[in-house]
């Protein structure tokens, strides 16, 4: 799955841009349903990426993502990628 600072309201785009990349989260993604989780500011969970927003911590709203999944993962491993898409 994808974790993003990107905001919601970019989520398409980004979904496109990410699978033009030859990327796609949504095969492997721990929960195919779209939602949001609740924290400060909007957050969107769609095609296996997590949107969380620029203000919210990403440890903030992953933990209760993966309540509101039902899951608990014995590792996670983070992928940091920096650049422009």
């Amino acid at each position: 799955m994808g974790l993003t600072h990107r905001q919601p309201p970019v989520a398409d785009s980004t979904v496109k841009q990410v699978i033009s990349l030859g990327f796609e989260f949504n095969k492997t993604a721990p929960s195919k349903e779209t939602f949001t989780i609740p924290a400060n500011y909007p957050t969107l969970y769609l095609q296996g990426i997590l949107f969380v927003s620029d203000y919210n911590k990403k440890g903030d709203v992953f933990i209760p993502f993966l309540s509101i999944i039902n899951q608990k993962p014995s590792k996670v491993v983070l992928l940091m990628i920096r650049g422009k898409m």
